[in-house]
């Protein structure tokens, strides 16, 4: 057999190994894109349609949507309270301060302060009553609005009283805890463990759900 004789043989069983071997990777590839298709339609699809999408489409959106949103709203009402409560501590001084003066020009000022802070107490207690849901909650803020009625009217009516230092009258915070001051101000912290309240139990809830996520989360890793 001559050289090149040999030599087509040789290439023509080369080209051939060659044929085969692609077909054998050809067919290997098939097969390995059947069971990875067979693995992914057995595990990963109700992995996801059982586990991740709920949690996208259920608790995230919840928590999204709801709580977070309420949380925020209920700590803003929360500070509008601490601020509210700040403010009638300021009206207090003011009208002690009127109690207290003996020039016409200092009266004067301490009105004008008693009144700005009583307005912005008011101002302040009524945004922070927007977000309150519970019934408990609500009968309280009515009874502080009354409250607050009777203290406006009689603090308002001392500082007006103050320029007669032959009768003056007693501050509104005279009596103790009884005292018309400290009546209102009790339902301002009573207002505020309420929100507190409400606050605790969706942090209680938003804890439950990153529980819930973590087993998920543990239960797909697996």
């Amino acid at each position: 057999m001559s050289i090149r004789v040999k030599m087509a043989l040789l290439s023509a069983m080369s080209l051939a190994a060659l044929v085969a071997l692609m077909a054998f990777g050809g067919f290997q590839l098939t097969q390995l894109q059947k069971s990875m298709n067979g693995l992914v339609q057995r595990e990963f699809l109700p992995l996801i349609d059982e586990d991740v999408l709920p949690l996208l489409n259920g608790e995230v959106q919840a928590l999204v949507n709801e709580d977070f949103p309420s949380m925020a709203r209920y700590s803003n009402s929360w500070i509008l309270m601490l601020e509210a409560d700040r403010d009638v501590h300021q009206a207090l001084i003011a009208e002690k301060d009127a109690l207290g003066a003996i020039t016409p020009e200092a009266i004067a000022q301490a009105g004008k302060d008693n009144e700005e802070n009583i307005g912005q107490a008011e101002e302040r207690m009524k945004k922070a009553a927007e977000v309150f849901t519970t019934d408990d909650v609500k009968a309280m803020d009515a009874e502080f609005q009354k409250a607050f009625a009777v203290w406006k009217q009689a603090s308002s009516k001392h500082v007006a009283g103050a320029a007669d230092k032959a009768n003056p009258p007693a501050t509104t915070d005279a009596g103790g805890d009884a005292s018309d001051f400290q009546t209102m101000r009790s339902l301002i912290d009573g207002q505020q463990a309420g929100v507190e309240n409400e606050l605790g139990a969706i942090q209680t809830k938003v804890q439950g759900s990153s529980e819930l996520d973590n087993q998920r989360s543990a239960h797909i890793q697996e």
